[in-house]
C-alpha cells in the first residue's frame, strides 16, 4: 500500500514539470499575438511656452489622458504596465486658437516592445485661451496693524503700488487688485516686513492661474509718539461793536497729536484759523474753524485715529445797548503856572455794554477828567479821560475840551 502511494506522488509530480516544460515552451517559442487595454494613461504637454509667440496661453490646471489597446506577443502584452508607456502632445507641432482645440493623438514616445497600437487615433481637448496683461494697483487694505500703547501708526508705506500682471485673458480681466493680507500688533518701533501679493476679483476672492511682475512687496511701518491733552487756541479777527462777548472755546478744547519726539518737544498748542468776530451775532452758536496742523504732526480723535481738522468755536454773545449820561467835567493835576479857567464845565458820555450791566449802573461810577499836571500858561486841547467800572464801554460824543491859562 505505501509504495502504491509513493508511485502515485511521483507520477504526479513528473506531469507537473512536464506541464511547467510546456508552458515554457509555447511561451518561448510558440508565442502568438495578443491583445491588451489600458486605461487613464497619462499624455505629458510638452512647449507649452511656445504658444507666447501667437499671444495664447494654455489654461492651467489641464490633464490628459487616453486608452490605448495594444497588439503583440503574448509576453510582452501581458507583462506591460502603465509606466511602460510614455505618451507626450508637442504643442509647438500645431496652430491653436482661443478655446477648445481638438488635437488628435497620433504619436508615442513609447511602448512595450513588439507590440502596436490598434485602437483608433486618440483626440485630445485642449483649452487655450488669450494671453493678457495689465497694470493693477497693489493695495494695502487687507494689512491689519496695531500700535504698541502710548503710539500711534499712520498707514504703511509700499516699496510699489502698481505691478504688471499676465495669464490667461479669462483670468486677467477678473483681477481688481494685488492685495496685500498680514497682521502686526504692538508695534513700538519703525519696522519692516515682506509681504506676499494676491491677485483679487471685486468681491476679495482670490483669482488663480496670474503672474505678477511684483511677487512680494516691502512694507515699512513707522511709530509715532503720541502727546495727550494738548490745548487748542482759538484765533480771532476784526471786531464787533454790537456785541459782548461772554465766551469763546473751541471744541474740542484739547486734543491728542502724534509725531517724532524731536518735533513733539517743540509743541505746547495748536492754533486754530482765525475767526472774524465781525460776523458773530449775539446769541450761543457755533462757528466753523480749522485747526492748524503743524508739519508732520497728526491730529488724533478721541478713539486714536486722525481726525477732521474742521472744528467748532462755540461763541456765546450778548447784544450791546447804549446809553447817554452827561458828566461834569473834572480838573485833574495842577499845572506849572496859571490859572485854569475851563471852557467846558460838561460833557456828554455815550456808554454801551450789556443792558443788565446798564440798568445796574450808578452814574457816580463813571467820572469824566482832564490831566492838566505839567502844563505852561496858554491854550491847550486835552483829552479827556473816562473812567468807569463795569463791563462797559464808553464813546465820549467831545473828545477833547479846551483849557485856558
Amino acid at each position: 500500500m505505501g509504495k502504491f502511494k509513493k508511485e502515485d506522488f511521483l507520477v504526479k509530480l513528473l506531469c507537473l514539470v512536464a506541464s511547467v516544460g510546456l508552458w515554457i515552451y509555447i511561451i518561448n517559442n510558440v508565442n502568438p499575438n495578443r491583445r491588451t487595454t489600458f486605461r487613464d494613461l497619462r499624455v505629458q504637454v510638452k512647449n507649452a511656452e511656445s504658444l507666447k509667440a501667437q499671444n495664447l496661453i494654455l489654461v492651467p490646471g489641464q490633464e490628459f489622458f487616453v486608452t490605448l489597446t495594444i497588439e503583440g506577443p503574448a509576453n510582452q502584452v501581458f507583462t506591460a504596465i502603465p509606466s511602460s508607456f510614455s505618451l507626450s502632445l508637442d504643442l509647438s507641432d500645431y496652430a491653436l486658437k482661443a478655446g477648445t482645440n481638438e488635437i488628435p493623438l497620433r504619436t508615442y514616445d513609447k511602448i512595450p516592445d513588439y507590440t502596436k497600437v490598434i485602437s483608433s487615433d486618440q483626440v485630445l481637448k485642449v483649452a487655450v485661451d488669450a494671453l493678457a496683461e495689465k497694470s493693477v494697483d497693489i493695495k494695502k487694505d487687507g494689512l491689519k496693524y496695531h500700535p504698541a500703547e502710548g503710539y500711534y501708526v499712520p498707514e504703511p508705506q509700499l516699496d510699489s503700488t502698481v505691478a504688471m500682471i499676465s495669464g490667461p485673458k479669462t483670468d486677467v480681466d477678473k483681477v481688481a487688485a494685488l492685495m496685500l493680507q498680514g497682521e502686526k500688533n504692538g508695534i513700538a518701533s519703525n519696522q519692516k516686513e515682506v509681504v506676499k501679493v494676491i491677485p483679487v476679483d471685486d468681491k476679495m476672492n482670490e483669482v488663480p492661474n496670474i503672474t505678477s511682475s511684483k511677487s512680494f512687496v516691502e512694507v515699512t511701518y513707522t511709530a509715532l509718539t503720541v502727546k495727550t491733552d494738548v490745548p487748542v487756541t482759538l484765533r480771532t479777527i476784526q471786531s464787533n461793536s454790537e456785541i459782548f462777548l461772554r465766551t469763546q472755546t473751541p471744541v474740542p478744547s484739547k486734543v491728542s497729536i502724534a509725531a517724532k519726539d524731536s518735533v513733539l518737544k517743540n509743541i505746547t498748542e495748536i492754533q486754530t484759523t482765525s475767526l472774524d468776530l465781525s460776523m458773530v451775532s449775539a446769541g450761543a452758536r457755533d462757528y466753523p474753524v480749522s485747526l492748524i496742523i503743524p508739519a508732520e504732526v497728526t491730529i488724533l480723535d478721541e478713539s486714536g485715529v486722525p481726525m477732521d481738522p474742521l472744528i467748532a468755536a462755540h461763541i456765546v454773545a450778548e447784544p450791546l445797548k447804549s446809553k447817554m449820561i452827561t458828566k461834569e467835567l473834572a480838573i485833574l493835576g495842577k499845572p506849572s503856572s496859571g490859572n485854569i479857567i475851563p471852557v467846558t464845565l460838561k460833557i456828554n458820555i455815550n456808554l454801551s455794554g450789556v443792558e443788565a450791566d446798564l440798568d445796574k449802573l450808578n452814574e457816580a461810577q463813571v467820572t469824566a477828567g482832564v490831566d492838566v499836571t505839567g502844563l505852561s500858561i496858554g491854550s491847550h486841547s486835552l483829552p479827556v479821560k473816562v473812567v468807569l467800572a463795569g463791563l462797559l464801554w464808553a464813546f465820549v460824543h467831545h473828545f477833547c475840551a479846551g483849557i485856558r491859562f
